[in-house]
């Protein structure tokens, strides 16, 4: 079948997280993506690497599928003129450099658009191009902290991030939103344009998506207790579930259930009053759902009506029986570790479906590849890497 970006050449020069989630996006849906990586290899490559994976981090290889990498050192005239001669026949450029850093390397916007007035350039800046903090580092835990994602992990625990790069990986749905909203408008006028998609504004619409700021009545703390008793889990004997009490029908349902029905009053026969007193009722509530197996209480609470499910480690998802079922799961060949399984597509298309086609590629595996594409002779490319 046909993929809806099949003959897009998309020019990445991203070196982090949110740039590398929006050209995979890109890419599984048809599109070549052409990774420009320094010669050292971009940063995700050394995101919590060990000495057997090498530059071939866990990240990388779960961001990555689906394109072509080659070496530029882009602080050379060489490096240079070849990311030029690229951006001439490219449908959408990517970067996710510091503000100012790709204007500095001269492959900023108004250079690319100047000889390709056709181009999609997407920028996405860590904490925008504006603003007291623009130039502050994006690393996950500094936009975690600025938009509140620091959450105990059970009442009573310190504060913690919690972990997800939010906005990294937020951002790449977004710009590829952007992205195709562009290409209508490029198919309508003939003209491309820019985009940015700030690291923190897409962690500020996926934490706090919820978050209006209402002046007759102000923020307090009580309203953040909401997060700790309705998102939150209980230990069990072999493990931890996740009961989620959303209504009065869920409550009265959960607590005869769990065998608590003297919950059932006045105290607590609202949302707003089990906020206030979610001390209290965690601490009746753990005890009871100690005494039973993680399989018990999902056998219990589905019979009862009741939402509830397992809570599983990230590692787990691979083993899990419906994950497989749902095909949420897919199986690559990675030149270097052989078969490796990853995450398979969350959006499905019926009639033009994108697809997992390639593994993330080692540092530089299709240089040559490209380079002879742009008419490079082997003579030439083995001067260029000398």
């Amino acid at each position: 079948m046909a993929m809806p970006l099949e003959g897009l050449r998309v020019l990445d020069f991203s070196i982090y997280i949110g740039g590398a989630a929006a050209t995979m996006n890109l890419g599984d849906f048809g599109a070549e993506v052409i990774k420009v990586e320094p010669p050292e290899g971009d940063l995700v490559r050394g995101i919590n690497t060990n000495e057997f994976l090498g530059n071939n981090s866990r990240a990388f290889m779960a961001l990555n599928r689906n394109k072509k990498s080659m070496v530029l050192d882009l602080t050379k005239p060489q490096g240079k003129a070849i990311a030029l001669t690229l951006a001439q026949s490219a449908d959408i450029v990517v970067e996710d450099f510091m503000p100012g850093k790709i204007d500095e390397l001269g492959l900023g916007y108004d250079v690319i658009n100047a000889m390709n007035p056709r181009v999609i350039y997407l920028s996405l800046p860590p904490f925008g191009s504006k603003g007291p903090y623009k130039d502050t580092p994006g690393y996950p835990l500094l936009i975690d902290a600025l938009v509140g994602a620091f959450k105990p992990l059970e009442e009573g625990e310190p504060l913690r991030g919690i972990g997800w790069l939010i906005g990294h990986l937020g951002a790449g749905p977004l710009a590829a939103i952007g992205v195709g909203q562009a290409l209508l408008w490029r198919e309508k006028t003939g003209e491309g344009q820019k985009l940015e998609v700030p690291i923190l504004g897409a962690a500020y619409a996926i934490a706090q998506g919820f978050v209006v700021r209402i002046e007759k009545q102000p923020f307090s703390p009580t309203m953040q207790l909401s997060t700790l008793w309705t998102y939150s889990y209980y230990k069990t004997k072999d493990g931890k579930v996740c009961p989620s009490i959303f209504n009065e029908r869920h409550w009265e349902r959960y607590c005869k259930a769990l065998g608590v029905e003297e919950l059932l009053i006045e105290d607590f026969n609202s949302q707003p009053k089990r906020i206030m007193r979610s001390g209290d009722l965690r601490s009746i509530l753990a005890l009871r759902h100690m005494e039973m197996t993680t399989k018990e209480q999902i056998a219990l609470f589905d019979e009862a009506g009741v939402p509830v499910r397992e809570c599983n480690e990230w590692y787990e998802l691979f083993d899990h029986p419906h994950v497989r079922a749902a095909e949420l799961i897919t199986k690559v060949d990675h030149p270097v570790f052989g078969e490796t399984e990853i995450l398979g597509l969350p959006l499905r298309l019926s009639e033009t479906p994108g697809s997992i086609r390639t593994p993330a590629p080692t540092l530089g595996q299709h240089t040559e590849e490209v380079l002879s594409s742009l008419g490079y002779t082997k003579a030439q490319i083995g001067e260029l890497r000398a």
